[in-house]
């Protein structure tokens, strides 16, 4: 089989069925991908699912037998009546944000949501009070800001610590 024909797709498993579908997946040289990120825990870590009841998986003209393995309910479908794909950049994403352990480092939530109204202290912007809306976090302690600069709406992308509630 050629590597062009294979793709990543998703497929949902039963409820707390997660491990077997994994090992009877594994068993079958399906490569999968199931991200997982670090909890803690009194006395430590533990690992948990990143996307509880489904599993990444990479397959092509067998994804029948991949959808009757135990522990796998079904497929996720696009349009057609054939498994929805996800494209290599999305999972190339995710594992860009995985550490040393293999855990998918999650972002902190910042103190504003979508849409709220921000004002942005004076010292980030030249010298006066600026108002805009929040547009989500850019990375840790960094968040992207909707400003009318020039007479357009202009993304800039900021200190979390210049922000303050409007």
């Amino acid at each position: 089989m050629a590597t062009a024909d294979r793709f990543w797709s998703v497929v949902q498993t039963h409820p707390n069925a997660d491990r077997i579908a994994v090992k009877n997946l594994l068993q079958q040289n399906v490569e999968i991908y199931n991200p997982v990120y670090s909890e803690r825990i009194r006395g430590g870590y533990r690992r948990v699912q990143l996307f509880t009841n489904y599993i990444f998986v990479k397959c092509a003209d067998r994804w029948r037998a991949v959808r009757s393995t135990q522990g796998v309910k079904d497929f996720i479908f696009g349009a057609s009546d054939k498994p929805a794909r996800v494209s290599d950049e999305v999972i190339a994403a995710l594992r860009s944000r995985e550490n040393a352990n293999g855990c998918i480092v999650l972002l902190k939530r910042g103190k504003f949501g979508l849409g709220d109204e921000v004002s942005i202290r004076p010292s980030a912007v030249g010298g006066e009070w600026l108002r805009g809306i929040y547009d989500g976090q850019s990375a840790p302690q960094r968040a992207y800001v909707l400003l009318n600069l020039f007479g357009a709406q202009r993304r800039v992308e900021l200190k979390e610590a210049d922000l303050v509630e409007a």
